[in-house]
């Protein structure tokens, strides 16, 4: 070994290295002075302790990861439940469904009970860094004051619509406030059977709030048009609290 290249030094080194520290430990290449017997001592212990906190980490996102999809499947549980014994459409089902999927309500609400916990400056600072996709994406909210994010942001709730579905349509009650941020949702009406598109919305604007403002059922239908859309929206309650209303 001491007549080899420096290259063969460099990858026998690694290689025992790694053996070492992965504690596998085949012996072709053992220590023999005591230097070289404490350093074997000190990267298997360092092996050890490094796969213990990996192994404890990974189980740990593991274990949440399991609660979650526990707490979900209780839900569509109830929603399947639901459904059977009240008749409900599947169509409404599926709507139900898909919005328990995409929801972030949860999150929501821990993001709420975390920031009021804080300091006035430091939750403005973290509401600022936790929800600054809002402020480029939605035209609202560029160039507004840190604090409005801090008011609103933790109270949107993701949805997620497909190619031709309904958010919601005329005559319904008025409840949210969307704001679109991927996609294009068209204004539409029925004429002869046929839908026409006399109106839109690109990513960027917000739509539904007259209605909200001035409680009014709606008053168009609204599609996602053409492709899926991504939106957030919160409720009149968190609209008003915005300071958005008259």
């Amino acid at each position: 070994m001491h007549d080899s290249s420096s290259f063969v030094k460099y990858i026998t080194s690694l290689y025992w290295v790694i053996q070492t520290f992965l504690t596998i430990g085949y012996g072709d290449i053992g220590a023999e002075t005591l230097i070289e017997k404490v350093i074997s001592i000190f990267t298997m212990f360092a092996g050890v302790v490094f796969f213990s906190l990996v192994i404890g980490a990974v189980t740990a996102v593991l274990s949440e990861m399991d609660k979650i999809s526990q707490v979900l499947e209780q839900k569509l549980m109830i929603v399947r439940v639901l459904g059977a014994h009240f008749q409900i459409p599947n169509d409404t089902l599926d709507k139900v469904k898909r919005a328990l999927r995409n929801s972030n309500n949860t999150k929501s609400i821990d993001d709420i009970n975390f920031l009021q916990s804080l300091p006035v400056a430091l939750r403005i600072d973290m509401s600022a860094q936790m929800f600054k996709q809002y402020t480029t994406e939605i035209k609202l909210f560029r160039n507004r004051q840190k604090s409005l994010m801090a008011s609103i942001g933790p109270r949107f709730t993701h949805m997620k619509f497909i190619k031709g579905e309904f958010i919601y349509k005329k005559g319904e009650e008025s409840t949210d406030v969307h704001f679109l941020r991927k996609g294009r949702v068209a204004l539409v009406m029925e004429k002869n059977q046929r839908t026409y598109e006399f109106w839109s919305f690109e990513s960027g604007n917000y739509f539904g709030e007259i209605e909200v403002v001035f409680p009014e059922v709606r008053l168009f239908d609204y599609q996602s048009a053409p492709f899926v859309c991504f939106d957030d929206s919160f409720t009149r309650g968190s609209f008003f609290l915005a300071g958005f209303s008259k």
